[in-house]
């Protein structure tokens, strides 16, 4: 079974940042939505968290392909359906393309990949929508990422907050919440159980500094990601 040789671990736009306590697990069994969650591989080795929204179109962050003021070309990326222990158990799909968010703007650091083949059609794909402004501060939201670091011990594998985590603030066109990251999280999707339909929110992108925070704050002690309204009518033009 293909493993990635070695990680580069270079700065990206994400670090570990974790607010409080962390509740993650590795996800060691996905069923849906979490068979729609993969790990997006560029051909230097660095990693991102890329969620399906359509039947061969992935959501993730733009600075995921972006390196030294030039962007990856869609044959250098590949998207493994399921990473686990440091192995790819599921399918490899290669990329077609890129549609990608008015950077350098933070707010824009978003991107759908087209892949070549239509794998949403048996491991489902997600709805997305809008953060509901009366949810702030509700602990109702969880992302699913794969962090470098948090399961270096055992290999690279995806991981889940056990406890719900929650929206604080929406400013600036970019939402701020409290759910862990890490190195890899970048691209993972915000998720909220909406009467029993899972629902991509925003995906994370960046945080205030790396490191760990007892309590958040808007100063130094926050995580950052893109709301659904950045990408929207980009997605429902490739979905028609």
């Amino acid at each position: 079974m293909p493993k990635l040789l070695f990680l580069f671990l270079l700065s990206f736009n994400l670090h570990a940042m974790v607010i409080g306590h962390d509740s993650r697990a590795i996800v060691k069994n996905p069923s849906f939505p979490f068979t729609a969650i993969g790990m997006l591989e560029a051909f230097d080795g660095q990693v991102c968290t890329a969620v399906l929204v359509g039947e061969d179109l992935l959501l993730t962050a733009a600075h995921c392909i972006e390196r030294e003021g030039r962007r990856l070309r869609a044959r250098e990326v590949r998207f493994h359906t399921q990473y686990l222990y440091g192995e790819s158990l599921g399918s490899i799909v290669e990329v077609e393309g890129f549609f990608v968010g008015a950077r350098p703007l933070q707010s824009e650091d978003w991107m759908i990949v087209k892949l070549k083949e239509k794998i949403g059609r048996r491991l489902g794909f997600l709805a997305t929508g809008p953060i509901d402004p009366t949810h702030l501060h509700t602990p109702r939201y969880f992302l699913p990422g794969f962090d470098i670091e948090f399961s270096k011990n055992e290999g690279l594998s995806m991981s889940l907050n056990q406890l719900p985590g929650r929206v604080k603030n929406l400013e600036n066109s970019l939402i701020y919440h409290d759910l862990p990251t890490g190195v890899g999280s970048s691209g993972g999707p915000i998720l909220e159980n909406r009467e029993g339909v899972w629902t991509v929110v925003g995906i994370t992108v960046a945080q205030a500094r790396s490191g760990f925070c007892r309590v958040y704050n808007m100063r130094d002690c926050h995580n950052i990601a893109v709301p659904q309204s950045a990408w929207r009518a980009t997605l429902q033009s490739l979905q028609r």
